[in-house]
């Protein structure tokens, strides 16, 4: 029996007997629910940079706050850890490891008055309140700034 398996029979099955059994296995496998959208702000789940906040940045805050320098609003970066970090003209800070209750970048995006908020309602955009909670999650769980996959040596 080379690579085969062995049946009730005595029969073995050889590599594509074997395989046939495993895709019929896989197709016949119930498909996994998808998690619950909503998110605990206590919850222990690590959040992701590179999945779940970087596009969140780059989808609302990067065509104020990224790379084109002629187009950044009060000279925030938040498309460079260092930028993200830096010290505001203000003297706060837009992110600060493990504190989102001291982070302005939180307490502009739940400004209750409009004119504040970000990002501004002139940019049609809006972020949706689990978003903002996962902002504040990520932030509080230290604020971890990992590089894209591609930039890290093996």
């Amino acid at each position: 029996m080379f690579f085969g398996v062995r049946i009730c029979c005595g029969r073995s099955l050889g590599i594509l007997g074997t395989l046939l059994g495993a895709l019929v296995l896989i197709s016949s496998a119930k498909p996994q629910a998808k998690p619950d959208v909503k998110i605990d702000a206590r919850s222990s789940a690590l959040v992701d940079f590179n999945r779940q906040i970087l596009p969140l940045l780059s989808e609302n805050c990067f065509a104020c706050h990224g790379p084109d320098a002629g187009q950044r609003k009060a000279k925030l970066r938040l498309d460079t850890k260092e930028g993200a970090f830096a010290e505001l003209r203000s003297g706060g800070h837009a992110i600060v490891p493990g504190k989102s209750s001291e982070s302005k970048m939180i307490e502009k995006i739940t400004a209750p008055d409009p004119k504040e908020r970000m990002p501004p309602a002139k940019t049609g955009k809006q972020l949706k309140p689990e978003q903002i909670v996962l902002l504040k999650q990520w932030i509080d769980q230290g604020a971890g700034w990992t590089e894209h996959w591609a930039w890290t040596a093996p």
